[in-house]
């Protein structure tokens, strides 16, 4: 599998990781403060010691068992007592080599613990925490006692596909039995391509543009050169461009463009030679 990347932040007090992988997924991790890390890592020593002492008592036991057969013969040539000193050496040596592993420092796991997968509809660009409208967290804080989640932090994520989807992450209360879930609030679509844009040619009066992909063409309306330095107060001719035309290359892999003489017709160079 792939590796992907991570970030931080957080919501409701909570401090929380995320880390995406080389496809549609990303894991929302809580990080546990200093006393909680600590409280985790010695209950995971003292279960790893309790299973340590029972695989010993069960190894003494089979030994004990094993006695009077050694008596019978000595397989390795060798006296019983000085086979049975090699041994019993042997285990005590994995003991303390097993002991000495058993110390207390902090693992990934005392301080990270998994609250939910987030699944995309599409592959994972890039990521980053979102902050909470102010109108959610005046609705969740003002809520019932009863209520048995609330929302943690939302999650922007830009997708492979040129698009934005919105998440939000909401855990289970402290003590309630309800999971931590996440829903799609939004997603952000625009009129752009969806893959690599490959080339891009102006009209001969500026103004349209044509921009091709690996498996369409686009034609925008320019707006006027000073539109891009207008105030936003300024409506005079000036905004974004817009998307008026889209076409199909019917499986040509498009690779340059241009307008022929006249503004009126645009021509598409594909990858296997075809125009």
């Amino acid at each position: 599998g792939g590796g992907g990347g991570g970030g931080g932040g957080g919501g409701g007090g909570m401090l929380l990781l995320a880390a995406q992988d080389a496809g549609k997924l990303v894991d929302v991790y809580k990080v546990r403060n200093e006393a909680e890390a600590k409280k985790k890592m010695k209950r995971r020593l003292k279960r790893a010691r309790e299973k340590r002492q029972q695989q010993l008592l069960r190894r003494n036991g089979g030994r004990e068992g094993g006695e009077e057969g050694e008596e019978e013969g000595n397989a390795w040539g060798m006296p019983v007592q000085q086979q049975k000193q090699q041994v019993e050496g042997g285990e005590e040596g994995g003991e303390d080599g097993e002991e000495g592993e058993l110390v207390e420092r902090l693992a990934a796991s005392d301080e990270l613990e998994w609250m939910v997968t987030v699944r995309a509809s599409h592959k994972v660009r890039g990521m980053v925490f979102a902050p909470s409208s102010p109108a959610s967290s005046s609705s969740s804080s003002s809520s019932s006692s009863s209520t048995t989640s609330v929302e943690t932090a939302r999650l922007l994520l830009a997708l492979a596909n040129n698009s934005l989807e919105l998440y939000t992450v909401t855990a289970g209360r402290e003590g309630g039995s309800a999971p931590t879930e996440y829903s799609r609030l939004l997603s952000l679509d625009g009129l752009g391509h969806r893959s690599d844009v490959r080339a891009l040619a102006l009209s001969s009066d500026d103004s349209m543009l044509a921009s091709t992909c690996s498996h369409q063409l686009k034609v925008w309306s320019r707006p006027q050169r000073d539109a891009w330095s207008s105030s936003s107060g300024n409506s005079g001719g000036g905004g974004a461009p817009q998307c008026v035309r889209t076409t199909g290359l019917e499986g040509a892999f498009g690779l340059s463009v241009c307008f022929v003489p006249g503004d009126r017709h645009v021509v598409v160079g594909g990858k296997d030679g075809r125009v």
